[in-house]
């Protein structure tokens, strides 16, 4: 069986339903925390696919990478970098508005490991889920919302890779 972005989003949604209900009704999660566990897991669920081609979280990437590439070249396009002021300036500038957005997504897409590769291991989504504690850690959000929010992230993954395991079996 296919397993593709909505099979993970529906999964994803189940798991945190099942998870949410009871944790919630019991005052484990306090309710303003729903939709920050949400968000995680389900980033979890459908972003260990940013390695395939064609995924929506990939075509999100690199249309973000191009967006942040384009803001880098106005920035430097506005403090007058030395390179625009030289004779040819304009041509440089029209040359670089044209190669840096389509060079850095290149490059993205260059860097990607194969599909199923490393981001469908425990070890990615234990990384995942660390990142989202620490960064959330970091800036005081509370060490226990952090631990939460953490380890929503990483059921999140842990999901997406039993979705593709259940769906190679079928």
């Amino acid at each position: 069986m296919q397993t593709g972005f909505k099979l993970h989003l529906l999964v994803g949604t189940l798991v945190l339903l099942l998870i949410l209900f009871p944790t919630v009704h019991w005052g484990i999660i306090p309710f303003g925390m729903i939709p920050f566990v949400a968000i995680a897991l389900m980033s979890g669920a459908v972003l260990p696919d940013i390695d395939q081609d064609s995924s929506i979280p990939r075509r999100v990437l690199n249309g973000a990478v191009f967006v942040i590439s384009l803001f880098i070249f106005a920035s430097l396009f506005q403090s007058n970098w030395w390179l625009f002021s030289r004779p040819y300036g304009d041509l440089m500038a029209i040359a670089l508005a044209v190669l840096l957005p389509f060079g850095a997504v290149w490059l993205v897409d260059l860097m990607m490991p194969r599909h199923r590769g490393i981001l469908h291991s425990g070890w990615a989504a234990a990384l995942f889920g660390f990142v989202l504690f620490l960064a959330l850690a970091l800036i005081n959000f509370g060490l226990f919302n952090a631990a939460v929010i953490g380890a929503s992230g990483f059921v999140g993954w842990i999901t997406h890779r039993a979705v593709d395991f259940l769906g190679d079996r079928a």
